[in-house]
């Protein structure tokens, strides 16, 4: 029976619309600045693929996402001949800066299921933890303002926050390279079943519905799943198949 699980966190156990969001209203205010002379896609397929090389340069830095706003407006403005208006590249920053609103954080908590899930692993026995990326103050922050807290915390030294990027050795980290007790849940084959897959721990794959998200980070669904995988609907799904999965 596997009974250390570990799970991913953002679009796992709580919702990060924040960054898909942002993406959005920075796309109607580039759209209203510019008169509609650029689409909705051409504006957010630029500021997609500017993020994405600031963070291959400069990893999960935490204003990175905010500057690649202000990079896509700066861009557009040389693209259509503009005067580049400081104001502007203020607005952009803020809408970037936007997604580290703790009080949307606590609001929206977490995704269905989770709580009953996790109480439900605990009653089982499972050891639990937790392995998320991004800035680590941040990432921090997010399970100290949610519920999350109540299951992974400091006193328990159950979880890790990557700025570098996770990989199998901080899955292994986590888990004591006890691979055979050990399963890996979360919602991207690219990042966590080819992460767990590496580790030699069971893969369990929750998709994330959010094609905003996606698209971000190349994840297609049609992809093949790794033979080694589990794929659910939800996570609650881990507490109603649960011998078909830990027993795997």
């Amino acid at each position: 029976m596997r009974t250390k699980t570990v799970f991913d966190m953002d679009n796992t156990l709580i919702p990060n619309k924040y960054y898909a969001d942002a993406v959005d209203e920075f796309v109607l205010q580039m759209q209203r600045i510019f008169n509609g002379e650029k689409t909705a896609e051409e504006i957010s397929d630029l500021q997609r693929e500017i993020d994405r090389k600031k963070l291959l340069i400069s990893g999960f830095k935490e204003d990175r996402f905010a500057l690649s706003m202000v990079s896509t407006y700066e861009a557009l403005c040389t693209m259509m001949n503009k005067p580049v208006k400081e104001e502007i590249k203020r607005i952009s920053y803020n809408i970037g800066m936007s997604v580290f609103d703790e009080e949307a954080w606590k609001k929206n908590d977490l995704l269905p299921g989770v709580q009953e899930t996790l109480e439900f692993l605990l009653s089982k026995g499972h050891e639990l933890y937790l392995l998320t990326e991004g800035v680590e103050k941040w990432q921090k922050r997010k399970i100290e303002v949610t519920s999350l807290r109540k299951w992974f915390n400091n006193e328990k030294n159950n979880y890790l926050c990557v700025e570098g990027g996770k990989n199998a050795a901080h899955l292994l980290q986590l888990v004591n390279n006890e691979v055979a007790k050990s399963s890996y849940v979360g919602d991207k084959k690219t990042r966590d079943v080819s992460l767990a897959v590496d580790a030699g721990v069971l893969p369990i794959y929750i998709p994330e519905n959010d094609p905003r998200d996606n698209k971000f980070f190349g994840e297609n669904k049609d992809d093949p799943l790794d033979a080694t995988a589990i794929e659910l609907r939800s996570i609650i799904e881990l507490k109603h198949r649960y011998e078909e999965v830990f027993q795997k």
